[in-house]
């Protein structure tokens, strides 16, 4: 038998009541009853700071005041063809901030992510231009034209010798039944090609919306670049400024001190070498948009053509060829050169098309 042994304060802690206390449970209050307290909590109302920290300023809701020493410093090295909000000279200010121009981290990553951005736009583009869209609804008025000369009309031609032949093996209305054949064939395998084209508009509409966000990308890019250059260039000056400053002022021969004057002067050589290279970028930014602009509008402008071509020349062709063949009376001569002219006028109308658009 194992005995337990307990200690006077173990018994008397054991003997105590255990008692719960409702001291924090609250009074039940009669529903509809307010306290003041609570009634200055409901009519609280709740406002957002209308500006941040200029250090921390992405977007500006609304116009505001912007110290005039800051714009002046802005203004002086913007061009004046540039036009600023703003909104944008606290960009300027966050960007400017974020710059330490004798880090070496910081000059090399210096706007790379909208070099990167850039670069994805123009691997797109480069990818559309493999697909050659263009060139496909281009090459439909070619196809066109290589299927209507399929058709032989030069059995009606008696300089021939093949007409002579056929002469020889059917008659004018034989050749007639030859040729509306041939002729029905080559409508089928036109209309087959016209509609392949056109089962793609839901594929263009898609293009031209993706057309459409590059073009909203290479401008959000440019317009970011155009305000970083900016305020490298604001940053530059006043460290120029700074820099000269202190030199003037300090005559001394501390070898460290010329040594650290000497590093901050190439800090700002390649400073400018990068907001030069820059300026390259914002070029070929510039560039890109009239490309973007002039993709979309080929590829609108091919359909637009190929429309043409199903709705009116391929109609008025159609009409041509049948009324000339339905003359029966008509000498073999007269048909081959009514049916030949019907046929360039075809050639001639997708052949000027094509040059009017392209």
């Amino acid at each position: 038998m194992v005995k337990t042994f307990h200690s006077a304060a173990q018994a008397n802690q054991e003997n105590k009541s255990k008692i719960k206390d409702f001291s924090s449970v609250e009074r039940a209050k009669p529903e509809g009853e307010t306290t003041p307290a609570a009634v200055h909590q409901e009519t609280k109302v709740n406002r957002s700071p209308g500006v941040l920290f200029s250090h921390q300023v992405k977007s500006v809701n609304g116009d505001i005041d912007i110290p005039s020493a800051w714009k002046q410093t802005v203004d002086a090295e913007r061009s004046a063809e540039t036009e600023i909000s703003n909104n944008d000279y606290l960009k300027v200010r966050t960007y400017s901030d974020e710059i330490n121009i004798e880090s070496t981290t910081d000059q090399i990553e210096f706007c790379n992510h909208l070099s990167k951005r850039f670069q994805n736009v123009q691997g797109e583009l480069s990818d559309y231009a493999k697909l050659g869209k263009v060139d496909q609804l281009t090459d439909l008025g070619s196809s066109v034209i290589d299927i209507a000369k399929s058709i032989d009309i030069s059995i009606f031609n008696p300089k021939k010798v093949t007409s002579r032949i056929a002469t020889l093996m059917r008659t004018k209305k034989g050749k007639i039944e030859f040729v509306k054949h041939e002729f029905d064939f080559a409508c089928d395998q036109i209309d087959a090609k016209i509609d392949t084209v056109f089962q793609d508009l839901t594929s263009m509409k898609s293009t031209l919306s993706e057309f459409e966000a590059r073009m909203s990308e290479v401008q959000s890019i440019y317009q970011e670049l155009e305000l970083r250059i900016l305020a490298a260039r604001v940053k530059l000056t006043a460290f120029t400024a700074e820099l000269n400053a202190e030199a003037s002022g300090n005559r001394s021969s501390d070898p460290f001190a010329a040594d650290k004057l000497s590093t901050q002067k190439e800090a700002i050589a390649r400073w400018e070498r990068k907001v030069s290279n820059l300026q390259v970028l914002r070029q070929s930014l510039l560039m890109t948009l009239p490309q973007l602009k002039l993709y979309s509008s080929n590829l609108v402008n091919g359909f637009s053509r190929i429309e043409e071509i199903r709705t009116n020349i391929i109609q008025v062709w159609k009409q041509q060829f049948l009324t000339a063949i339905a003359l029966h009376e008509k000498s073999e001569v007269s048909l081959y050169y009514e049916l030949n002219d019907v046929q360039e006028k075809l050639f001639a109308s997708i052949m000027e098309l094509s040059k009017n658009d392209v």
